[in-house]
């Protein structure tokens, strides 16, 4: 499961995110500090994503939603 490819949502939290980086910056001048914290924030966001996916189609798995075909 990707996160970053999946959708237009992934793109749109992007964007947010960078801007709301980009408002911190001018005010602030920390330039390193808040974009670590946003790639930080984001990795978290598309691990924990990831993770959550994963598991779900395990359970389904094992349930028989998910598997081969006839």
């Amino acid at each position: 499961m990707t996160v970053k490819a999946s959708s237009v949502l992934s793109i749109i939290s992007v964007w947010e995110l960078t801007l709301a980086a980009r408002e911190i910056i001018e005010r602030t001048f920390a330039v390193f500090t808040v974009l670590g914290l946003a790639a930080a924030f984001y990795f978290v966001m598309c691990f924990g994503i990831d993770r959550l996916g994963r598991r779900l189609e395990r359970h389904l798995a094992l349930r028989g939603f998910a598997g081969e075909r006839a």
